[in-house]
């Protein structure tokens, strides 16, 4: 049987448009270079900026839209001429931005014209849940749901750690901090722990916001690729993490577009064997059993303040947690089952 040749369409950062989005990376490069590591795929990525000629679209027998909730000109473009020559289209969806919350620093959000105008032309279509699906369904289209998962082989053999730092903390963020009502108790108390625990260093890498440098001990790094951010976090020798999130504290609109939002902090944090302290934020309330796999925490100056406290005095909860995670991340989210439901897809092109 030949190899299926495909072609997987990257796309910038709405929020940063200097930056490639992650959605891209963490959603289907990975399992791309799994299934062509296994021999069954051939796969080349390019920038939707990239396509310098529609040359390009006659080598894939596949092309792929990833990050599809953004529909450009370009891409339109692209998947016009690509149905001039009979090649299948498929595009990705991991969250949806009919409206935004007033945090963000994107400049508009995706109609659902424009969105539905780009359902309509591909193949097929594929989610990141079970929310987005029913969203998709009640557009009038049909879609199939691919887990979020992650190529544990292939990061965990970068992996040469042998023990954790007992001084870094690591915080990763894109776009601008990503709460209303809860963001003003949970900068106060994770300033407050800082100013009380000099010895501590915090490891920042995203976007800048504009509390940044109101905080101690804080180190920007400003957001990079996921193979390298996943390199660093499995090396980076990290105490604990800190994932703040607005929660049942935020109004409708926010918490309406948290609601299809993803856990992949959990699964790279997990995999790199790094304990972690979460919002009570929907995505993360269903899938955090608290002390097991992860901290919970309300979005509140007194339940963040005192979360902090204790998971930096507890090595013992601390090391049951990221043992916790690591074997769900293994177990859960391992990118086999969600490489197989893909090759299913595209095998019947």
């Amino acid at each position: 049987m030949n190899k299926i040749n495909l072609l997987l369409i990257d796309t910038n950062s709405r929020s940063r448009q200097d930056k490639i989005s992650l959605s891209v990376s963490v959603r289907l490069s990975g399992i791309l270079k799994y299934l062509s590591d296994k021999g069954c795929i051939n796969f080349v990525t390019i920038n939707e900026n990239q396509i310098l000629s529609f040359s390009s679209i006659d080598w894939p027998d596949i092309i792929y839209i990833g990050n599809g909730r953004y529909v450009t000109q370009n891409i339109i473009n692209l998947i016009t001429q690509a149905k001039t020559k009979n090649k299948k289209i498929y595009c990705d969806i991991d969250d949806y931005t009919r409206s935004l919350p007033s945090y963000t620093s994107h400049t508009n959000a995706q109609s659902t014209n424009s969105i539905i105008h780009l359902f309509r032309l591909v193949d097929g279509i594929t989610v990141s849940n079970a929310l987005l699906k029913l969203h998709i369904e009640e557009l009038g289209f049909s879609s199939t749901i691919l887990p979020n998962c992650i190529y544990c082989d292939y990061f965990e053999s970068f992996q040469r750690k042998l023990s954790p730092n007992q001084n870094k903390i690591v915080l990763i963020n894109t776009d601008l901090i990503k709460m209303i009502n809860g963001k003003y108790g949970f900068l106060t108390a994770l300033n407050k722990f800082m100013q009380e625990n000099p010895n501590l260093e915090i490891d920042y890498f995203g976007d800048p916001f504009p509390e940044f440098f109101s905080l101690n001990n804080i180190h920007f790094n400003d957001r990079i690729s996921y193979e390298s951010m996943m390199k660093i976090l499995l090396n980076g020798y990290y105490l604990f993490a800190i994932v703040p999130l607005g929660g049942n504290e935020e109004d409708s609109t926010t918490k309406s577009f948290h609601t299809f939002k993803n856990p992949f902090k959990y699964i790279n944090y997990g995999l790199a064997n790094i304990p972690a302290i979460y919002s009570n934020s929907f995505i993360y309330n269903n899938i955090i059993k608290n002390g097991w796999n992860g901290i919970i925490t309300e979005n509140t100056f007194d339940g963040w303040y005192k979360s902090l406290n204790n998971f930096a005095d507890d090595s013992k909860l601390r090391k049951i947690i990221s043992k916790n995670a690591l074997n769900d991340v293994r177990i859960n989210y391992n990118i086999k089952n969600s490489s197989q439901i893909l090759f299913d897809i595209i095998e019947r092109q």
